[in-house]
């Protein structure tokens, strides 16, 4: 799980990412997923890993509350969906801090493929979700190539969910998957 940057994430985060997907189908594609998911789950709690200043769950709100984890405080302060937030880097610090059983559905959209310790990051989702929760993990094409993992720029779509499919799998405890 190394990458072409292994200098400290915080630097390279420092700064805000504000950027707008020039894929405006992949939002359009998180939305729908989200909704779809979201709908099974009624006044969920949320945990969103990865987060930024857009978590891209549909407008109109079903859930309960909405956590969010990230690395850039000034990303996350401006995400509208969001009722809390901590900056942490998941690379240095894989622990989450939150109590089991915390959370009804965990998404991580565009962020899982930078995580340098996956399988400890997937068990910690494991044990921050209550039993029958759904974990979500979208992904696409677009990444920082920098700071992804190199394995992730040597494999294609398939092999890239294959890839997620084995951190859930290694992991344990998960029941069904579905891509």
């Amino acid at each position: 799980f190394t990458r072409k940057d292994e200098r400290d994430d915080a630097i390279f985060y420092a700064e805000p990412h504000l950027e707008i997907s020039a894929d405006v189908n992949l939002e359009v594609a998180q939305r729908e997923c989200y909704t779809k998911v979201l709908a099974c789950y009624p006044s969920a709690n949320i945990l969103d890993l990865g987060s930024s200043w857009k978590s891209h769950y549909p407008e109109e709100k079903s859930w309960s509350r909405v956590s969010i984890l990230g690395m850039n405080e000034e990303e996350l302060k401006r995400n509208t969906q969001a009722d809390e937030y901590i900056v942490q880097d998941l690379n240095a610090q894989p622990n989450l801090p939150y109590g089991s059983d915390s959370f009804d559905v965990v998404t991580c959209a565009l962020s899982f493929h930078y995580l340098t310790q996956p399988l400890q990051v997937m068990r910690e989702v494991h044990r921050v979700l209550k039993p029958g929760g759904a974990v979500v993990l979208l992904t696409s094409k677009e990444c920082y190539q920098s700071k992804v993992i190199n394995i992730w720029l040597r494999t294609n779509s398939l092999e890239r969910i294959l890839i997620y499919g084995s951190y859930i799998h290694y992991t344990g405890g998960f029941e069904a998957l579905e891509a």
